[in-house]
C-alpha cells in the first residue's frame, strides 16, 4: 500500500514539471492553454487523492461542489468587473 501511495505522489509532482517545461517552449497562446490544462488536472488530482472525494460521504461531496461553484462565481464576478472598467 505504501508503494502505491508513493507512485501516486510521484505522479502529482510530474504535473508542475510539465508546466515548467511548457513555459520555456515557444507555443504562443498555447502556453496559456497548456497552463490551464495542467492547473485543472492538478486541481482534480488534489480533490480526488488528497481530499479523498472518491470515498467521501455525500455531504462532503456536496460541500466540495458548493465550494467549487462559489469559486467559479467569484471569478466570473471579478472578470465581469474587470471588463466593465474603462
Amino acid at each position: 500500500m505504501f508503494l502505491q501511495k508513493g507512485i501516486k505522489c510521484r505522479r502529482r509532482f510530474d504535473l508542475p514539471d510539465v508546466g515548467l517545461a511548457a513555459s520555456y517552449l515557444p507555443l504562443g497562446a498555447g502556453n496559456f492553454a497548456l497552463g490551464l490544462v495542467v492547473a485543472v488536472v492538478m486541481a482534480v488530482a488534489l480533490a480526488v487523492f488528497l481530499m479523498d472525494l472518491r470515498n467521501a460521504t455525500t455531504l462532503v461531496r456536496i460541500v466540495a461542489m458548493a465550494g467549487l461553484f462559489r469559486r467559479i462565481f467569484m471569478f466570473a464576478l471579478t472578470f465581469s468587473d474587470y471588463l466593465s472598467r474603462s
